[in-house]
């Protein structure tokens, strides 16, 4: 497994790549998001981790750049404890958030999660359809007609599931454990993050309003 950090902290970058490295995870450390974005143009990573805390830019403009230009598993790290934080790095593109100080297990498990749903999308599970919509799991796509929708890898694991279950709507516990990786927590709003953004991105169905629809009391359904 290969991980790209990008942190400013010259000290805590150290710190990070050791607890790393002794679980047997290739680290390579930057400290800007320039020299990142040269990295990620020429060499193949599993996932991204970034302090959006980076003094020298505007906090979540780095994140944004990235995610224009890579669909790698991004993991967000930064000592903002707020709520409305955590949100806009997953409405950005993030695919997970760690605030810190966390606990060196918690990370190792997220970053080999991570891993090991993108290896499954990539290689075992086919092109999804359903009605007019289309999903290209290697590719991190989405096709609607003739558009293709560009997805981050833990919307791309959410659509899947939707649309395997089709119309049958889906607990939230399940949508957090198979297609955020963890557990549902108190206060965790990402799923309804990530649920939305999808829905921006598919847009509504052309006779049926909203896509995606929430059911009270079980999670959320897709329509077709």
């Amino acid at each position: 497994m290969n991980v790209l950090l990008i942190e400013e902290d010259r000290v805590f970058a150290f710190e990070v790549a050791q607890i790393l490295e002794r679980q047997r995870i290739e680290t390579l450390t930057v400290h800007d998001v320039v020299t990142a974005e040269t990295l990620i143009e020429n060499l193949t990573f599993d996932a991204l981790l970034l302090n959006v805390m980076l003094v020298k830019r505007n906090n979540f403009s780095c994140l944004s750049r990235l995610r224009s230009t890579t669909r790698i598993p991004v993991i967000l790290m930064s000592s903002e404890k707020l709520e409305s934080h955590c949100i806009k790095g997953l409405e950005l593109g993030a695919d997970d958030y760690l605030t810190l100080p966390f606990q060196p297990d918690a990370l190792v498990a997220r970053l080999n999660a991570s891993k090991r749903r993108c290896s499954d999308e990539t290689d075992q599970h086919p092109v999804h359809a359903l009605d007019d919509l289309r999903l290209l799991p290697g590719r991190f796509q989405a096709c609607i007609g003739d558009s293709r929708i560009e997805l981050t890898p833990a919307e791309c694991r959410l659509l899947r599931l939707l649309m395997t279950t089709k119309k049958n709507p889906l607990p939230r516990q399940t949508l957090y454990r198979e297609g955020l990786l963890r557990n549902e927590s108190p206060l965790d709003r990402s799923l309804d993050v990530h649920v939305s953004n999808l829905r921006k991105k598919l847009g509504p169905h052309p006779t049926k309003g909203n896509r995606i629809r929430s059911v009270r009391g079980l999670g959320y359904a897709l329509i077709h």
